[in-house]
């Protein structure tokens, strides 16, 4: 269906650009425009409203970047889905940065799974308004089986009741080591790593020690050392497809680190947020060393960055004092949103978000290395949505991350990752989701790739 939409756009001190984004969002929230609708071609539209062809093209690509259309090439454009880009209240709209977004690590909008879907399907449960009470300790059974068979996605079949649930993988990390640890400990992660882990462990006032990384993983050599000289309590890793590196731990030194930990004592906090995208990955860590093993399996970077859900197995002795720091932490995690997740697991959505999701990373990875990879040093895993791009002796962090923002670019330099005491790498991190289409996402690449031809220098950026 094709319409001959003309939004209107009245008195505003905003862009012209972002006015019909804003009208384009009032229009699908209020029904006008409904999901599949084609709108009017960039030149269409601009005649229409007597602008030049560039604001739309910029509004329509804004618009996209949001999630509320969708281009098809020569086809044209079109509404989206009306789970995307809205907040369904026809409430302000908020216009995302004028600065291209490579910094954040979230997986594409677009992809997401259709949560209207989900929610008709669980309006016709008789037992759906049930989802407005307190649940029990420990949550719903069906939910932490739910996250049984999640786990045992990931490698490791556990009990259901083994599972403690937590509100995304950040509030399972807090929680572990709010009621593991004590202050002063001593916690082990990668020199780079996750930098809510840095945040977590400043608040609790644990004692960090950063171990290297190179591309077999953590270096078990290092961690022994570490043991040798102080009492380590806890190692904290993400072993498959490591944030920021991209590093994947070999067998062979997941088998070491289990050693480690069984010989000194400590217990492993395992991160494993991004394995379900990797075939056949290494085992587990957590189902070498169960008895000392805290396995933080969130979906929100596989199945839709807002699912704010994780699914933690425990050792069988530890899961009730986890879920002790759960309950006075949060009390529980909205049962509507674990029941969303569990029909999501069990109707197929997830494998299929996944099937979706790896297709469009393989689209995006071929897009980095044939504008950055091939030219310049970076280290990737072809089932992820980030690069660790290392910068040539010309370039220092601050000065490319200055440069690429001064050119409209948001990246993470090394600094926002490293483990204090460590030394940062000279390398950025890249990432490829964030709501950016292809169009953006080759543009911003392109960019980053002309500052890096070009010579560094100290001062300003060089635009």
């Amino acid at each position: 269906m094709t319409r001959n939409w003309k939004p209107k756009l009245g008195k505003t001190d905003q862009p012209l650009y972002l006015a019909i984004v804003q009208a384009l969002a009032d229009d699908i929230s209020s029904g006008v425009l409904a999901s599949g609708t084609r709108l009017p071609t960039h030149r269409e539209l601009a005649d229409d409203l007597k602008v030049a062809i560039g604001t739309v093209t910029h509004a329509y690509t804004e618009a996209e970047k949001l999630g509320l259309v969708h281009s098809e090439g020569r086809r044209g454009t079109f509404v989206g889905e009306s789970r995307l880009g809205l907040t369904g209240s026809g409430g302000p709209f908020e216009p995302s940065s004028h600065l291209m977004d490579l910094q954040r690590f979230y997986p594409p909008f677009g992809d997401d799974p259709d949560l209207s879907v989900a929610l008709r399907r669980l309006a016709r449960s008789p037992s759906i308004q049930w989802m407005l009470h307190y649940v029990p300790f420990g949550g719903l059974e069906r939910h932490r089986e739910a996250g049984a068979q999640w786990v045992e996605r990931l490698g490791m079949k556990v009990d259901p009741d083994s599972i403690a649930i937590t509100s995304g993988a950040h509030n399972a990390l807090y929680l572990i080591f709010a009621s593991l640890l004590q202050k002063g400990d001593v916690v082990v992660a990668d020199s780079h790593t996750y930098p809510g882990f840095s945040e977590i462990v400043r608040f609790l006032g644990l004692r960090p020690i950063g171990i290297s990384t190179d591309e077999d993983g953590m270096v078990p050599d290092e961690l022994e050392a570490i043991c040798a000289r102080r009492k380590v309590a806890a190692l904290y890793c993400n072993p498959t497809m490591h944030n920021p590196t991209a590093a994947t731990m070999t067998e062979a030194r997941r088998r070491s680190v289990a050693a480690l930990a069984e010989k000194h004592g400590f217990v492993i906090i395992e991160n494993e947020i991004n394995r379900a995208f990797v075939p056949d990955p290494p085992p587990l860590i957590s189902s070498i060393a169960p008895d000392r093993s805290y396995l933080v399996a969130s979906v929100s970077k596989i199945v839709a960055a807002g699912l704010r859900a994780c699914f933690v197995a425990c050792p069988p002795e530890s899961v009730n004092q986890l879920n002790n720091a759960a309950h006075a932490a949060l009390y529980n995690v909205s049962p509507l949103l674990l029941e969303i997740l569990t029909l999501w697991l069990k109707d197929g959505t997830v494998d299929s978000t996944i099937r979706r999701r790896r297709a469009e990373i393989s689209r995006r990875q071929t897009l980095f290395h044939e504008i950055v990879g091939s030219r310049h040093t970076a280290c990737t895993n072809p089932h992820g949505y980030f690069a660790w791009l290392q910068l040539p002796g010309n370039w220092t962090t601050h000065r490319y991350v200055a440069e690429a923002r001064a050119r409209g670019v948001k990246i993470s330099p090394a600094e926002a990752f490293v483990t204090k005491g460590c030394k940062p790498a000279n390398a950025v991190r890249v990432c490829f989701g964030a709501n950016t289409n292809h169009d953006t996402l080759r543009q911003g690449l392109l960019t980053l790739s002309d500052i890096l031809d070009r010579p560094g220098r100290s001062g300003a950026p060089t635009i």
